[in-house]
């Protein structure tokens, strides 16, 4: 699998920076599999997700970058713009007097796998994120705390509150390790912990949870031992 094709992708001065993805946006231009298509901003029927999807398709295939996001050993082609209209993190390093105003690479801290922080990417991009495990979606909510891409945080936890007794551990994990979790989704995944408790205890995850978490797991036991008293 392929983390942003920036590699692939030799710069030059066509491809790159000083307002040239500006003004392809403004003109409505895109280039799709070698063509060029101009696009009606009049027509009712191309909405503004479609160009979303055609901009993320531009950052998908390097082009038009002005920035280069480096995760690790991973590289990722951006566009200052699309990333600043996003985020009010992103539009302060790359508007004000910040380093990373003039920089074409920017190095991402943080201990983030190249697949959560292409999902990252994408939903800044399309607004919308796809399919992600409980563990990429404790990252993409970090991210989002981190950035403050508020919509992208509702996200996350609209699916946490979703959780069953496989994924439970690793949201009780979370909400141990990140502060920006909110407290619903600390008594939801208590919920379910003990309603599956049988579950939770046998599955392969358990062990290394109350090892790591001896007071969490103390507070569960105590919860469960007091449900049963009340039956």
């Amino acid at each position: 699998m392929r983390f942003g094709p920036f590699e692939d992708w030799a710069p030059t001065a066509a491809l790159s920076g000083n307002g040239r993805l500006a003004s392809f946006i403004f003109e409505y231009t895109q280039e799709i599999e070698g063509k060029v298509t101009v696009l009606d901003a009049s027509d009712p029927t191309d909405a503004s997700g479609l160009h979303c999807r055609r901009l993320n398709t531009l950052r998908e295939r390097g082009a038009f970058w002005d920035v280069v996001l480096s995760l690790g050993s991973h590289k990722f082609a951006a566009h200052k713009v699309i990333l600043s209209a996003g985020s009010e993190v992103f539009f302060t390093m790359f508007s004000g007097s910040f380093k990373e105003a003039t920089e074409k690479q920017v190095k991402i801290t943080g201990d983030y796998s190249a697949a959560a922080f292409e999902k990252f990417l994408e939903y800044m991009y399309k607004g919308v994120l796809s399919d992600s495990s409980y563990e990429e979606l404790v990252e993409l909510l970090d991210l989002s705390c981190f950035y403050v891409v508020e919509s992208l945080k509702k996200e996350c936890e609209r699916r946490f509150l979703r959780v069953g007794a496989s994924d439970v551990l690793t949201v009780l994990e979370a909400v141990f390790k990140k502060p920006c979790i909110p407290e619903e989704i600390h008594v939801m995944a208590t919920r379910v912990a003990l309603d599956n408790w049988d579950a939770v205890v046998k599955s392969p995850e358990w062990n290394a949870f109350q090892k790591t978490y001896p007071h969490a797991t103390l507070m569960l036991r105590s919860f469960l031992k007091l449900r049963g008293s009340r039956n």
